[in-house]
């Protein structure tokens, strides 16, 4: 989305008030993000927070430690 919004990474970053490399990290889904931050985001990219989360179906469940194979 930032991308078609025509914001680079460095801008979009500071756009929202967010440390560059922090956001990349985010965005390369190397950093937990806490929900204000979230919601940042998704102001500044004018949509809601929703839709920058994907479904539950398109998320892969992590192994559990106690699952047995």
């Amino acid at each position: 989305m930032r991308e078609e919004k025509g914001f680079s990474q460095e801008g979009f970053a500071l756009k929202a008030r967010l440390g560059r490399t922090y956001y990349g990290r985010v965005e390369r889904g190397e950093q937990n993000i806490s929900i204000q931050n979230l919601i940042q985001i998704a102001l500044t990219l004018g949509v809601e927070v929703g839709e920058l989360i994907p479904t539950l179906r398109a998320l892969k469940r992590p192994h559990s430690k106690t699952e047995t194979k």
